[in-house]
């Protein structure tokens, strides 16, 4: 089943890779997982072990051998095995300009044959991404297209996908989406979504699994972790940006959350070529 929206799309606009992980080049922390978010950036991994769990949202997937994920902007995830830790995989982010819609599915299982071949392409795409030529990267985003344009050959929607949230839940998801780095609060996204808070709450939790307060922390923690990894931001302005109303709110829940300090964490996972302040 192909998305006509994003088929048409990539006719006409490339895609910009932001990160690529290769396996041959790179290293995989795998003592520990964090959940976290992108902005603006949409990713794609194939999980190298076939017993590892992709979690997006709250949702846990088994990653298989022939099994590609994506990722849109705002959706929570992590990557973890039974044990708890990072596994061996092949990442790329990047952004779509100009593009709102979603990106294909969160699962998308192919064929032994056809999933040889979208690896190869996405490995491909991880070399020339990481490649010291300027002319070799500039072939990066071709190669991206060419995988979107396979996996969205190869989507095939089930049942479950018909059970993403709606109504007045949808309408709190894409306030807090839009909204949670202004300090909002859950009345507002109760406001928001046109109902009583206590209703909200209510159905919200039935939808998803978590309370909206909750939810509305991960989104702060999950953007928090990314500018973490991602950037030499100072940590007072990671937490002000990410909507905790001071350094102190930010630290507490941080170390709650992940069982170490902000600091700790950028240490052990920033990642090679990571932003300037």
């Amino acid at each position: 089943m192909t998305d006509i929206k994003l088929t048409q799309y990539l006719l006409s606009t490339l895609p910009v890779v932001r990160y690529a992980f290769d396996p041959e080049k790179d290293t995989v922390d795998r003592d520990r997982t964090d959940e976290h978010i992108h902005e603006t950036q949409y990713q794609i991994t194939l999980g190298l072990d076939p017993e590892g769990i992709i979690r997006i949202g709250n949702r846990e997937y088994i990653t298989g051998e022939n099994c590609f994920f994506t990722i849109s902007p705002y959706e929570l995830h992590e990557l973890k095995n039974r044990d708890g830790r990072t596994f061996p995989n092949i990442t790329c982010r990047f952004e779509l300009p100009g593009y709102t819609g979603p990106l294909l599915q969160n699962r998308i299982e192919l064929n032994e044959k056809n999933a040889c071949e979208a690896k190869c392409i996405l490995l491909r795409l991880c070399s020339l991404q990481n490649s010291p030529g300027t002319h070799l990267r500039k072939r990066a985003p071709l190669a991206l297209a060419e995988l979107l344009f396979m996996l969205d050959e190869y989507v095939q929607y089930d049942s479950a996908d018909s059970n993403a949230p709606g109504g007045p839940v949808r309408l709190a998801l894409d306030y807090m989406h839009a909204n949670f780095k202004d300090g909002i609060n859950i009345d507002a996204v109760a406001q928001a979504a046109g109902i009583s808070q206590e209703y909200l709450c209510r159905v919200f939790h039935r939808e998803t699994g978590c309370t909206p307060s909750d939810y509305l922390q991960r989104l702060r923690l999950g953007y928090a972790v990314e500018r973490l990894f991602a950037s030499h931001r100072k940590l007072g302005s990671i937490a002000l940006e990410a909507g905790f109303s001071n350094a102190k709110t930010f630290n507490a829940a941080f170390q709650k959350h992940y069982q170490c300090s902000a600091s700790q964490f950028r240490r052990k996972h920033l990642e090679k070529g990571a932003e300037n302040d």
